[in-house]
Parts: C-alpha cells; sequence; structure tokens
C-alpha cells in the first residue's frame, strides 16, 4: 500500500473539515426549519450518514486501504440508514 505522506494530504483534510462543518450546520438548520417530523428526521439521517461516510473514507484512511476491507469497514453504514428508513417508517404508521 502505497500513500502520501500526512503533510501532502493536509489541505485534503482541510477540505473535508470544511465539508464536515457546512453539514453540520445543515442539521442545525434543518432543526430550525418547520419541516414535517418524517422530513427532518430523513434528512438528519441522511446529513449524519454522509458525514459518518466521510469520517470512515479519509480521516480513518479507509480510502487508502484495500476494497475489502474498506468494504468491510463501510458495511455497517447502509445497513444502519436502512435499519433507520424502517424505524420511521413504522413509526409514521
Amino acid at each position: 500500500m502505497e500513500t502520501a505522506p500526512h503533510s501532502a494530504r493536509s489541505p485534503l483534510y482541510i477540505k473535508i473539515w470544511g465539508v464536515l462543518l457546512m453539514l453540520t450546520v445543515a442539521e442545525i438548520v434543518c432543526t430550525q426549519l418547520s419541516l414535517g417530523r418524517s422530513t427532518m428526521l430523513g434528512a438528519l439521517v441522511l446529513l449524519a450518514t454522509v458525514k459518518a461516510t466521510l469520517v470512515a473514507v479519509y480521516f480513518m484512511h479507509l480510502r487508502w486501504e484495500r476494497v475489502l476491507l474498506a468494504g468491510v469497514a463501510l458495511l455497517p453504514f447502509p445497513l444502519a440508514t436502512l435499519f433507520a428508513v424502517v424505524l420511521m417508517l413504522e413509526n409514521a404508521r
């Protein structure tokens, strides 16, 4: 596995941090808007999933790992999303 030194990736980390900051602001704005409960929960789950994926891929260095290891590490994210969607659908009944 050949990777660039951390100093070469620093601008990338700063960009990802900025994206995470903007997603956090979007979550706060989402809670302040008068959206329906299901819409707000769906948006918050989606934003949290994107944030968790970015953290796992870049800050846990999964982007530079082998595909199988990255797949095993990232598999819980779509499963958790599916679980959350099913719970929200059950709650809407």
